[in-house]
């Protein structure tokens, strides 16, 4: 038996993390409808990673985290950032709120190590401050540790 699974009328949360050239691309008028507008669906969420990130829904309301730095303009930073937002899916936050927490997290991540005095990073280094930005943002640890 064979399924066809593009006949499927499940909705699937999505949240894109496109990089900058291919949204520039997707949302000019001569081309198909894909980029933005794509996620005019409520079950999607848009995320444009930049200084201020843009976190937008279906509904048309956008969120901006303006809390990065350009230690985040690394290969392979958006990666984790997918897998932040992944974990806190995993835990039952809502798709809005598990990305507009992955990207606090994100972002976050990058200030205590740029505070550490690092100048640049690999994606791997954000990993290794998760925990101390999620016990920050629960009160357990001092921000300043």
């Amino acid at each position: 038996m064979e399924v066809n699974l593009a006949s499927q009328t499940h909705h699937i949360p999505q949240v894109g993390l496109p990089h900058k050239e291919p949204v520039t691309i997707e949302i000019r008028p001569k081309r198909k409808p894909t980029g933005a507008k794509l996620f005019a669906i409520s079950e999607r969420i848009l995320i444009l990673k930049g200084p201020n990130t843009i976190i937008a829904n279906g509904k048309g309301e956008k969120y901006i985290i303006s809390t990065a730095n350009s230690l985040l303009a690394t290969a392979g930073t958006g990666d984790v950032l997918s897998g932040i937002i992944m974990g806190y899916l995993s835990n039952g936050y809502n798709l809005l709120n598990a990305s507009i927490l992955g990207v606090y997290v994100h972002s976050r991540c990058s200030i205590l190590l740029y505070n550490k005095g690092n100048d640049n990073i690999i994606a791997s280094d954000l990993i290794k401050e998760i925990p101390k930005v999620q016990y920050i943002l629960r009160g357990q640890i001092n921000e300043s540790l």
